[in-house]
């Protein structure tokens, strides 16, 4: 990653973090509208182990990160025709999302061939897939239970 990729994607984050601190729809209390399936919301509901309030869109379950991060990639305008999408550990709202749109080759996958929708079982610490063949690259909640993590960023860069 150059200089200007990292000061982008630090751009980004930093985006997304004021979005969570100054109550954008992605995770506001007041009534507001879920980003991802446009309900009309009093309040989002409690989730968690340990619930956190106005956490989970009670429409489509989405939680406050699927909500910044769906506004991020509007944000960043990410949806191209024709585009390869590489997912690991497909969050069900995302698969819904990807999976709904005709003019992307949209690839679910996780290690666990017992996974409702994944195309193809692949560990991520060596894809098996040609370098640069995908446009996107979704990983999220995935590498903190990879035990050489290191290894698996490399593969995914």
């Amino acid at each position: 990653m150059d200089n200007e990729q990292y000061r982008n994607l630090m751009w980004h984050l930093l985006y997304v973090e004021s979005l969570m601190e100054n109550g954008s729809d992605a995770t506001s209390s007041e009534a507001c509208e879920c980003p991802i399936c446009k309900s009309k919301l009093r309040a989002y509901l409690p989730a968690g182990v340990n619930p956190r309030p106005n956490a989970m869109c009670p429409n489509c379950s989405s939680r406050e990160r699927h909500r910044a991060l769906w506004l991020l990639m509007q944000k960043l305008n990410w949806h191209k025709q024709g585009m390869r999408v590489l997912h690991f550990a497909p969050e069900p709202i995302f698969y819904q999302l990807f999976s709904s749109f005709k003019d992307t080759d949209y690839w679910p996958v996780d290690l666990n061939p017992e996974m409702p929708g994944i195309r193809k079982v692949v560990d991520i610490t060596d894809i098996p897939f040609e370098d640069n063949s995908f446009d996107l690259i979704m990983c999220t909640h995935v590498l903190e239970h990879i035990p050489d993590d290191r290894k698996a960023m490399r593969e995914l860069y």
